[in-house]
């Protein structure tokens, strides 16, 4: 699968299909929401070093290649070189 055939299924997709206002696509005007992904980088998955809810993943042990090395949520940094920035989220608005 392509990289731009992922975009549009996990980001452009969603959004259209959900009316979710200034989301889903990188132009200007709209919400800076990305992944930066080093598609070289490989780890093994480790739960205890997951930035999620849960804390856990079926992939535990697995080892992969391309992870994420920078997030960006409406323009601020999130996450950057293995850390977690403190940034405050907004409500998500969707289209009439």
């Amino acid at each position: 699968m392509t990289i731009r055939k992922i975009v549009e299924l996990c980001c452009e997709n969603p959004a259209r299909i959900f009316k979710i206002k200034n989301k889903g696509f990188v132009k200007e005007g709209l919400d800076a929401d990305l992944a930066i992904v080093d598609l070289d980088l490989e780890k093994e998955v480790k739960n205890d070093e997951l930035f999620t809810k849960c804390k856990w993943s079926p992939f535990d042990g697995w080892k992969l290649k391309g992870w994420p090395v920078i997030t960006i949520v409406n323009g601020n940094v999130v996450y950057s070189n293995g850390k977690i920035n403190n940034v405050a989220a907004k409500e998500v608005s969707y289209n009439e």
